[in-house]
């Protein structure tokens, strides 16, 4: 092979090199995590509007890295490939519960039954599994979740 071979073949290998890097970083750059550590909840309208928002947002993905209960389950809403689950992490599952009276209200049981469709179906076993929801919170742990959640930093869990 000439000099001149060698040097157009290393431009070339050079420029496929440069192109990939340039392609990684740019989609690196389009990432936004969004971590979640303590979040107990909250408004289920106010998550309502936050996860539309969340859901319209290119490159955001989160990462549920500690506890998780309540409203922040409704994270799980989002599309698989967007949500990953960290060592430690705890998601905590209950009825819905009317927020003038802190109790469990007919319509409060109507929202819950409602949430509890839009779960994946290995949440829905799990919480029946469990027995069922109820005023208090039930705590799925990372090891189960990890099963059926992609891991943070790792790779997808096994089942649907």
């Amino acid at each position: 092979m000439t000099n001149i071979m060698r040097y157009v073949r290393w431009c070339a290998i050079s420029a496929i090199v440069i192109f990939l890097c340039v392609v990684m970083l740019g989609e690196a750059r389009s990432q936004t995590i969004f971590v979640v550590h303590k979040d107990f909840g909250g408004p289920i309208l106010q998550r309502l509007k936050q996860l539309e928002s969340m859901r319209n947002m290119r490159g955001l993905n989160i990462e549920i890295r500690g506890v998780c209960y309540s409203a922040c389950t409704m994270f799980l809403f989002l599309p698989r490939d967007r949500v990953c689950v960290g060592r430690g992490a705890r998601l905590g599952f209950h009825l819905a519960i009317d927020t003038r009276t802190n109790q469990v209200t007919p319509e409060s049981v109507k929202v819950t039954k409602i949430l509890v469709r839009k779960y994946p179906t290995w949440v829905r076993s799990w919480i029946l599994r469990a027995g069922g929801l109820e005023k208090e919170v039930k705590v799925m742990p990372y090891h189960y979740a990890s099963r059926f959640m992609r891991v943070c930093g790792g790779v997808s869990g096994k089942n649907g």
